[in-house]
């Protein structure tokens, strides 16, 4: 398994978002339930379509898929409404510490990314990821003197294909109609920011039925929106394909292929 295995998706492709939790139910003769939650958060999962293919497109994903060996080996995905970060505040400088730790992990090294000490631009760091620790720090070159740092970068997110058979006549219509689905996969370590936790969880609740409510309020309203965007990344190593309509590139430090 490898970290440089990079899936890289076009604005011409489509995702649909949803998420699964797990909990263990149990039911008393009085009909009360006893719940608890095995996972901490949810797990995600992708379901992949596209609006036009090509043979040369669908001959990528299938030597994708073939290299992967089907659900086995994870991959790196930038979703394509949830993969930038902007202003991410990591620490305040104090003349000795030169690095800081992201909330993200792994970051696009390769990819736009800026940096403000004090509210000046500063140059003089490097990104970098420790797949070992499953982290990802920004590197001051010298220690910065003072002042909040933020950061603004770009990450991944670890995924797997669902299944472990694709038939190749199958392929087009799947991306094109049905779509195929892959799952977010678990870090041994690494707790992103939206709960991908990789811990069990030990809460519970039980529920009577006499009464149970669950409420939620806050001093203004939420809202979730989306927009489109465009992510495009390039190595010395990097290869794509493209038609009119549709494009599917792949990049990595060594070998990856996208989709």
């Amino acid at each position: 398994m490898s970290y440089e295995n990079i899936l890289e998706l076009s604005p011409e492709f489509g995702l649909t978002e949803s998420i699964e939790f797990r909990t263990n139910i149990t039911e008393s003769e009085s009909g009360k339930e006893h719940r608890d939650a095995l996972w901490d958060a949810g797990l995600r999962t992708y379901n992949l379509t596209c609006k036009f293919l090509t043979k040369a497109v669908m001959d990528v994903i299938w030597t994708f898929f073939i290299a992967r060996l089907g659900s086995y080996d994870y991959f790196l995905v930038k979703v394509l409404t949830e993969y930038d970060v902007s202003a991410e505040p990591v620490g305040t400088a104090n003349n000795a510490t030169t690095r800081f730790l992201l909330h993200n992990f792994p970051v696009d090294t390769a990819a736009n990314h800026s940096c403000t000490v004090d509210g000046v631009a500063s140059t003089d760091y490097v990104l970098t990821n420790d797949y070992t620790t499953e982290k990802s720090y920004i590197d001051f070159n010298s220690a910065p003197a003072s002042g909040a740092i933020l950061v603004i970068y770009e990450y991944y997110f670890r995924m797997r294909f669902q299944d472990d058979k694709m038939t190749r006549e199958l392929a087009a219509y799947q991306l094109l109609h049905t779509g195929i689905i892959m799952r977010e996969d678990r870090w041994t370590s690494y707790v992103p920011i939206n709960g991908n936790s990789s811990s069990s969880s030990s809460s519970s609740s039980s529920l009577s039925s006499s009464s149970s409510s669950i409420s939620s309020s806050s001093s203004s309203s939420s809202s979730v929106s989306s927009s489109s965007s465009s992510i495009s990344s390039s190595s010395s190593s990097s290869s794509s394909v493209s038609s009119s309509s549709n494009s599917i590139s792949s990049s990595s430090s060594s070998s990856s292929t996208g989709a």
